[in-house]
């Protein structure tokens, strides 16, 4: 009877879960959206000089993340000018790029971590030695 010392099976230490990838690339997903949504919405406050038509902020030049796309609802047109649109457009190509990075960073991240799993040595099915 051989030993398990002896190197012939490798059981790895924990089986390796899908739910682990998923789990990860949604949070990223969600991460990636806030601050992108975030990022958009300072930099609109900024730009607009911080005026109070805009709400309360949380924190004095601090607003609720997604803020943003209430103003753009309200402020977007060219009622208020083409520098008020201007900056909308800017703010919402903070928003895009983070959207792409939202979808491209998860899937890199699973792509990877599925790859060094796949790699790993596995006989918990039995091999053909």
């Amino acid at each position: 009877m051989t030993s398990p010392t002896n190197g012939l099976y490798h059981i790895p230490k924990a089986q390796k879960d899908i739910t682990r990838f998923v789990f990860v690339g949604l949070g990223l997903f969600a991460m990636t959206v806030l601050l992108s949504c975030w990022a958009a919405t300072e930099y609109a406050a900024w730009a607009l000089g911080f005026v109070a038509a805009l709400g309360k902020p949380l924190t004095p030049f601090v607003y609720f993340p997604f803020d943003v796309l209430v103003w753009t609802w309200k402020f977007n047109s060219p009622d208020y000018g083409m520098a008020v649109m201007t900056i909308f457009e800017r703010a919402h190509i903070i928003m895009g790029v983070g959207g792409f990075f939202s979808l491209v960073l998860p899937v890199a991240l699973a792509f990877r971590r599925t790859r060094k799993a796949e790699s790993e040595r596995n006989d918990l099915h039995g091999s053909a030695h």
